[in-house]
């Protein structure tokens, strides 16, 4: 992860992913083959290894992507600098957070606490 994570991440890709947001789920299965497993959590998800692809939208789309990554949150901060939001999370769910707005996108890096090595990079398109 480098400075350029961020600049590829507000056109709406992850670097590593060759998923962007907005992608329609036929289009995920086409690049990707079947996933390891299809399955619903609040809204149907596509799991392929440790790296989830969340649709919704009445043209289904990917609007979430959930990957496991092993960089500690002072390590993250380090790499891409002083974050939008950085602390305990207040969405009912006990979890560090250290968040980023990137145009229209959100970069979520979520850990058990403050000092895990390992955590989700969850990016989100918020207007879906």
């Amino acid at each position: 992860m480098d400075a350029d994570f961020l600049s590829v991440a507000k056109n709406g890709s992850l670097k590593g992913i060759d998923i962007p947001l907005g992608t329609s789920r036929q289009d995920v299965i086409g690049k990707l083959g079947e996933p390891d497993e299809i399955g619903t959590v609040h809204t149907e998800f596509l799991r392929y290894g440790d790296t989830y692809f969340y649709i919704w939208g009445p043209a289904p789309v990917v609007g979430v992507i959930d990957t496991k990554i092993t960089v500690p949150p002072a390590k993250i901060k380090e790499m891409l600098g002083q974050p939008d939001f950085d602390g305990m999370s207040e969405a009912g769910v006990a979890e560090y957070v250290v968040g980023y707005e990137v145009g229209s996108y959100y970069l979520y890096f979520k850990y058990k606490n403050p000092d895990a090595q390992e955590g989700i990079l969850r990016f989100k398109n918020p207007r879906g």
